[in-house]
């Protein structure tokens, strides 16, 4: 349960919410939000997917541990509040790597 919340903590300071913030959006206690936090307590199915949607992220986000396959969400995450300038730079680098991939294979 420590991956999991490690990942709910990681989303919400990227979504800068609190945990009172996040809890009160999923329709539980903040207390029960730390709870899952901290990994003194697991969650429902119900809690998990209302998470996602709050977070906006998959729940294997939530559930996996970072880094154990290449992730969207967690690209997503790294890239939230970059300037467009940034943005348009990584997509083009993005672009001729996947270009030089395609000639590889």
């Amino acid at each position: 349960m420590a991956v999991i919340g490690e990942n709910l903590r990681a989303f919400r300071k990227r979504d800068r919410l609190t945990q009172a913030e996040l809890a009160e959006k999923v329709g539980i206690s903040s207390a029960h939000y730390a709870a899952l936090e901290n990994g003194r307590k697991s969650m429902s199915l119900l809690v998990l997917l209302q998470l996602a949607e709050a977070l906006d992220v998959s729940t294997d986000s939530i559930l996996k541990k970072p880094g154990t396959e290449h992730d969207i969400d967690s690209i997503n995450m790294m890239l939230k509040g970059v300037t467009s300038e940034t943005a348009s730079t990584i997509s083009e680098m993005i672009r001729v790597f996947v270009k030089r991939d395609k000639r590889s294979t």
